[in-house]
């Protein structure tokens, strides 16, 4: 009994040093990264959706976004936070709020954010949330603001 008691407190005490199973890894986006992005889903619809932790209206997409990745599997949903990377421990806890972890997820890690945005879009001066609707074709399609999820499923349809 004492040496069930025994396994179990090292069992425990051994997992406390694990990272948390249920955090994102937020990769650093970069100059480029869109680019990669778009490479490694070639072929696939793929929507990548530009957000904040404090802007209002991109927190009222989220839930719509778990709600699209388990409705269609086929397609690939990226999420990137415009936020500075130090804020990662506000991002994370946005993703957990809103069970979103397992979505693939960026943080900008650049201080020049314009350079950023230009680099994804020209056309894009920052207006949040932002959305690129990216067809199986290749074909992008650029949204600024809340897009409803009949919107999303309609342009999913073939």
């Amino acid at each position: 009994m004492l040496d069930r008691l025994v396994f179990s407190l090292v069992l425990i005490a051994g997992t406390m040093w694990l990272p948390a199973a249920h955090a994102t890894e937020l990769r650093p986006f970069t100059r480029g990264s869109f680019a990669d992005i778009l490479a490694a889903n070639v072929g696939k619809p793929l929507v990548v959706n530009f957000w904040s932790v404090t802007c209002a209206p991109c927190l009222s997409e989220m839930p719509q976004w778990r709600t699209l990745a388990q409705d269609h599997a086929e397609i690939s949903l990226v999420l990137v936070s415009t936020d500075s990377f130090d804020d990662q421990a506000r991002i994370q806890q946005v993703l957990k709020r809103y069970d979103i972890t397992s979505l693939e997820s960026w943080v900008f890690a650049e201080a020049h954010k314009t350079r950023l945005r230009y680099d994804i879009d020209k056309a894009w001066r920052g207006e949040l949330p932002r959305t690129y609707l990216i067809g199986a074709n290749g074909k992008i399609e650029a949204r600024s603001g809340v897009i409803p999820l009949d919107d999303l499923n309609a342009w999913l349809e073939p």
